[in-house]
């Protein structure tokens, strides 16, 4: 059985970074392969007064259930993922054993400033030459890439055999630089609903309908947006639903009254968006696994925000922009009626068997 070496952001608690490792995985196994995680993580990005901020706030976050879902996220990566022992340094990295296939992705992994504190890790630059590098999904996270990055770039993906990313702007930045890639989906939709529901048990539960809000950390305008309209709906036609609310920073910003998640696992947050009568989301994967169980849901964005690209593109291909609701709009003009009905799911399951169709074809 030949060996792949996957790299991702596993060392994390998204539950989308989580979720689509081991989608990605998932994958690799029923093509026959014996995939394994490499389990290191890159130094942190932050620096100065801003290290020193997050260490205090990740202290609080303790006393506010974070350490729970710390908790049941370590426990789901030795449950449910392959990985490697811990590696500290780079120099154990470059001693590891030669694997068959190197896949980087899904996630944000070429994000620019990831470039300064990785070391090329998310470039695969520590895999034997000559060795068969592939992408899955890869992302830039953001449709804006400053020009004086363009040769990094194209010293490190000219190595690489096969390159897919996330997102159209990724494609044609990569374009411009000469090189060829194809757009595939984000992991977690390449697991079909019944494949999530089997292997985590997802079950229907008599419950009073709710509304899910899952929202970013960091987007406190997202995240009022999604409190004033969740007061609306409340007020209006809507007023049967709860709100559950799962976030981190922005639980401030939402109303107290609301159920404050702060300790779900990833299979947990599995468990709620599959309950769930409706979504409100600013998240990716919030919208990916909103499309993928054909739930009623909003996605809530910036106008302008370069970081968008990621979810303007999986809706538009799944022909549902008008999913998206922009938070310089009227709150109170917002007519949730047009959202009650399900996404199709034969335009998701087309695109799933293309982007199944280039796995297995980088992987001959």
């Amino acid at each position: 059985m030949k060996t792949v070496a996957i790299v991702s952001f596993i060392g994390v608690e998204n539950y989308g970074a989580n979720l689509q490792a081991f989608a990605l995985q998932e994958k690799l196994k029923q093509l026959g392969f014996k995939p394994i995680y490499i389990n290191y993580s890159h130094q942190s990005s932050l620096s100065g007064i801003k290290k020193i901020v997050n260490v205090i706030w990740s202290f609080f976050r303790l006393l506010l259930g974070y350490a729970k879902r710390y908790n049941k996220t370590t426990r789901f990566r030795t449950d449910f993922m392959y990985l490697t022992k811990k590696i500290n340094n780079l120099e154990e990295l470059n001693n590891l054993p030669r694997f068959d296939y190197y896949v980087v992705g899904s996630d944000q992994v070429w994000l620019p400033r990831i470039l300064s504190v990785s070391d090329g890790f998310y470039f695969l630059n520590f895999a034997p030459k000559g060795s068969k590098k592939i992408s899955y999904a890869s992302s830039f996270g953001t449709s804006k890439i400053p020009k004086y990055l363009d040769k990094i770039y194209f010293n490190y993906l000219s190595e690489f055999r096969e390159i897919s990313v996330r997102e159209k702007q990724g494609a044609s930045y990569l374009e411009g630089l000469g090189i060829k890639s194809s757009v595939v989906l984000d992991p977690t939709l390449l697991l079909k609903e019944n494949e999530w529901i089997k292997t985590f048990d997802l079950k229907s539960k008599d419950k009073k309908p709710y509304i899910l809000c899952y929202v970013m950390t960091g987007d406190h305008k997202g995240a009022k947006f999604i409190s004033d309209l969740c007061r609306n709906i409340i007020k209006t036609e809507k007023s049967k639903y709860k709100v559950i609310v799962i976030g981190d920073k922005e639980y401030k910003k939402l109303n107290p009254k609301y159920n404050l998640i702060t300790d779900a696992g990833p299979q947990d947050f599995l468990n709620y968006v599959f309950n769930a009568d409706y979504i409100i989301t600013n998240s990716f994967h919030g919208t990916c696994f909103s499309l993928n169980f054909q739930k009623k849901f909003i996605t809530v964005l910036h106008r302008n925000n370069c970081l968008n690209s990621r979810i303007t593109d999986l809706l538009e291909v799944t022909s549902l922009s008008e999913r998206i609701i922009y938070t310089d709009t009227n709150v109170n003009t917002v007519n949730l009626s047009k959202f009650d009905y399900e996404p199709d799911i034969d335009i998701l399951n087309e695109l799933r068997e293309q982007s199944m169709t280039y796995l297995k074809n980088a992987m001959k």
